[in-house]
């Protein structure tokens, strides 16, 4: 994929977190993924652009009608049913990028996901199972929200080793964690992620700015997230240009210190058919 995407971006977010995981103890390494924390999470950088019709999402997961009610209200797409790699396959196929929740791990050199079966029930997904469900078709983001989807063999030399550099040979941009990470971190980076990569286009900008956010001198965790990029990929995504322009005027006032408030000001873009406030 070669220069910014046109247009809306189409995005599928897919939340696993297999029932047995509830029961575990809390004290437990594997944990349930908490499917509204996540979704909430994630909202505060989608909202805006899908009210505005500049992205359409529809979440993949596991929800109860007041969620899938609430997210209808605000535009989204739902899809409520167990998140099983042929459900994660079917629904793709609208869509050109991925944002996946899921546990991972990696052994014996490969990456594994933990999705679910048709029952809801845990079930684990090699590389090899993984890949040839993302289509032919070349993606504009995958964003792996799961633990060491970026790992790689130590000592190995083979740059294509591992699933992360496997996905990034069909998509433009490849967003996954090198280590284990805590989920609340997780979620820390993808909102900033989003939020940078939607207002400028550039998956660069956007996965450092995550970094930004969780880096602490005391620890690496701010270096787990790993951006994949494809030769003249960034940006990934062209902006919209009046949203674009009123946020770069808004930087220009604020340096300017004998303006009391300049902002916040209304903007309104229009299309055949929509009328949306910025």
């Amino acid at each position: 994929v070669e220069g910014p995407g046109e247009g809306v971006f189409r995005l599928l977010g897919v939340i696993a977190s297999p029932a047995e995981l509830r029961a575990l103890p809390d004290d437990s390494p594997l944990k349930a993924i908490d499917i509204p924390a996540e979704i909430r999470n994630l909202r505060q950088a989608w909202d805006g652009p899908v009210q505005r019709g500049l992205m359409r999402v529809t979440i993949l997961a596991a929800m109860d009608a007041e969620l899938q009610s609430s997210l209808v209200a605000a535009g989204y797409g739902v899809a409520a049913a167990p998140v099983t790699l042929a459900a994660i396959s079917d629904a793709l196929s609208g869509f050109d990028s991925l944002h996946l929740i899921c546990h991972g791990t990696f052994k014996a050199g490969a990456a594994r996901l933990l999705v679910e079966d048709a029952t809801g029930r845990q079930c684990t997904v090699t590389e090899e199972e993984f890949l040839p469900r993302l289509g032919t078709r070349s993606l504009r983001l995958v964003f792996l929200q799961a633990c060491k989807s970026a790992a790689r063999e130590p000592g190995v030399t083979n740059v294509f080793s591992g699933l992360c550099p496997k996905i990034a040979q069909r998509a433009a941009a490849v967003i996954a964690m090198q280590d284990f990470i805590r989920m609340e971190d997780a979620a820390r980076f993808a909102q900033e992620f989003y939020d940078v990569l939607l207002a400028t286009g550039s998956a660069a900008q956007a996965a450092n700015a995550g970094r930004l956010v969780l880096f602490r001198k005391d620890n690496m965790n701010w270096a787990i997230p790993a951006l994949y990029l494809a030769p003249k990929a960034d940006p990934l995504w062209q902006p919209d240009a009046i949203l674009a322009a009123s946020r770069d005027l808004a930087a220009h006032f604020r340096e300017k210190p004998d303006l009391a408030a300049p902002f916040p000001i209304e903007v309104i873009r229009q299309t055949p058919g929509t009328s949306s406030s910025m």
